[in-house]
């Protein structure tokens, strides 16, 4: 079949159509192509609408489709031109692609792992076909285990048609294989000693061949077929826009193999503007993280991968849903959750500025995830900011309530056994730097006095070191 195609109506004949209670916009037309099977007359006429026709040249309907859809008077020349569209892929495949006149055959390219290069004989360099017709030919053969058979090859049949190839001519198993036309093959016309040597080898008297490509990369080496038929493929990687080039340069020369060079650089040169908007969409996706980091901070680069080595050792310990965490200047780092099917996985998505809210819960926030925060940040050597004061004073469990903790904001710090510590509002407000250091119990009942209130007020991020009385505040270094 041909795929349809809608058609609006207009002019004449949507009059026509309206006149009949055809209140239509248009029609959609499917095409199929078939053979003609035994007489049946049984429905025959039953809506008024028999066909009278006669067998005509398919060449000649061809040619007076063409011709109408060309006059500009002719009010159904749009319905035309949808014919004439079919007309020409029917001909096409009734001129080259009946199965059993063309031998169905499988070509491998074969990709490097940088998808820059292509494995290739090339013409007065490699093997036993360096007389080869074409500038560079690749490897590849017959796709039916049985020949002769009047049908096309499924696109399983393609694929293990080609694996067999590379395993007899190549010694090697394929990997990311994938067939690149198995729609539509490359059929050639080949010349009399190509016909009588495939009847007297195999027994069929093709026409032709019809091409199908693949590309791949090499996988595994395996000679349990190796050269099993005395035909084992020589070649070397070769740029494939040196090949791509010679292909096509050879294949504006015409002759016998000109269609399949052109088909053969057009397949080749898709493949390689694939390779390179995949690597520029890879690495723009992979420079994202840093281009933040580099935009909104001036924090070292490899701070990225402190960060995400730290994430993915501590995976295991990572609640679920998205965080994130506050580098030493201010900045934020997100923690996004892209877990899958009861996968968990976290990764960094982004850098924040200081001044930017981000999304996801704040892991310093959470006393329950405390030792979580001070392992990611013992890791990847970031300070978290102000709000880790007071995290984890006092034995037991503690919880934080009131207000938003940290720089601009009030709050406090309850714990089992006593108050921990506090900023007020004003204080931060009115120094900027340093904490406003309260009074408050321990478990242990000792009276905690911290008068270190914004010291020598010099700029800078204070932290309590250690746990228990006596302990003393030092600059974070």
């Amino acid at each position: 079949g041909v795929g349809p195609k809608r058609i609006d109506w207009v002019g004449q004949f949507k009059e026509e159509a309206a006149a009949m209670g055809r209140d239509f916009k248009g029609s959609r037309h499917f095409h199929r192509m078939a053979e003609v099977g035994g007489r049946d007359k049984s429905l025959l006429g039953s809506e008024g609408d028999a066909l009278k026709a006669t067998w005509i040249p398919a060449e000649e309907v061809f040619s007076a489709t063409r011709d109408a859809s060309l006059k500009e008077d002719n009010p159904y020349n749009y319905f035309d031109t949808e014919k004439l569209r079919v007309e020409k892929a029917l001909m096409d495949r009734l001129s080259k692609t009946a199965s059993v006149d063309y031998r169905p055959r499988g070509t491998i390219f074969m990709l490097d792992d940088t998808g820059k290069k292509v494995y290739a004989g090339k013409a007065g360099a490699d093997d036993a076909l360096a007389n080869a017709a074409s500038p560079y030919y690749f490897p590849g053969g017959g796709i039916h285990k049985q020949e002769g058979l009047d049908r096309r090859p499924t696109l399983r049949e393609i694929k293990k048609g080609i694996e067999t190839e590379a395993l007899e001519e190549l010694g090697l198993k394929l990997r990311d294989l994938r067939a690149l036309n198995p729609k539509n093959p490359v059929t050639m016309d080949m010349p009399e000693w190509w016909r009588a040597r495939q009847w007297n080898k195999r027994g069929v008297d093709y026409k032709g061949l019809a091409e199908y490509y693949a590309a791949a990369r090499a996988g595994e080496k395996d000679p349990s077929l190796y050269n099993v038929e005395g035909d084992a493929f020589t070649g070397k990687y070769y740029p494939i826009e040196t090949v791509v080039k010679a292909l096509e340069r050879h294949g504006a020369l015409g002759g016998e193999y000109s269609d399949a060079n052109l088909e053969q650089a057009r397949l080749l040169r898709a493949l390689m503007e694939k390779t390179s908007k995949s690597k520029k969409k890879k690495k723009k996706s992979k420079n994202h993280a840093l281009d933040r980091l580099r935009e909104r901070t001036k924090l070292p680069a490899n701070t990225l991968d402190k960060l995400r080595k730290a994430i993915y050792e501590n995976r295991e310990k990572i609640p679920e849903g998205h965080h994130h965490i506050i580098l030493k200047d201010g900045s934020k780092a997100v923690i996004k959750d892209v877990s899958r099917k009861n996968k968990k996985h976290h990764v960094l998505a982004t850098i924040l500025d200081k001044d930017m809210y981000p999304p996801g819960e704040d892991l310093q926030l959470k006393v329950a995830k405390a030792a979580l925060t001070r392992a990611i940040e013992k890791q990847a050597s970031v300070w978290q900011g102000a709000r880790a004061v007071g995290r984890a004073i006092g034995k037991g469990t503690q919880g934080v309530t009131g207000a938003k903790s940290g720089w601009g904001g009030a709050g406090r710090l309850a714990g089992t056994a006593g108050l921990g510590y506090g900023a007020t509002q004003t204080d931060n407000k009115k120094w900027g730097y340093g904490m406003a250091v309260g009074a408050g119990m321990l478990s242990g009942g000792k009276l905690w006095k911290g008068m270190n209130r914004a010291a020598s007020r010099a700029p800078g991020i204070r932290r309590l070191t250690g746990t228990g009385t006596g302990k003393s505040w030092k600059p974070n270094e």
